[in-house]
């Protein structure tokens, strides 16, 4: 990806950032959460970067090496990668046993 990144400094803009963010990784986790404080806005950098260009290469399957490199005394291969979830864990400092939320229950980052 090619852009320019700068610095955001408005609190407003920042906060919108972090929402953003969460929002997008755990859908509904913003609103049920503590907001950062003046200090933890001010300590966190945010940086804007405008996607000027961006490219991606995807393909399945195993390699495409040449004939040559298998010849080779290397190890050629894919290792395949998933990104799964387990069950919930409460924080075990909590002062009350709270209900798990819908949205950490049925979090499924795969297929949202």
């Amino acid at each position: 990806a090619f852009g320019t990144a700068r610095v955001i400094d408005d609190r407003k803009r920042k906060q919108a950032a972090f929402r953003a963010l969460l929002d997008h990784l755990v859908p509904g986790r913003w609103e049920d959460s503590r907001q950062p404080d003046d200090r933890e806005v001010e300590a966190t950098v945010v940086l804007s970067v405008p996607l000027d260009e961006a490219s991606v290469k995807i393909r399945s399957g195993p390699p495409k090496d040449s004939a040559k490199d298998r010849e080779l005394a290397y190890w050629g291969g894919v290792i395949p990668l998933k990104l799964t979830t387990g069950a919930p864990i409460p924080d075990p400092l909590m002062h009350e046993n709270r209900d798990i939320p819908d949205y950490v229950s049925s979090y499924d980052p795969v297929n949202r």
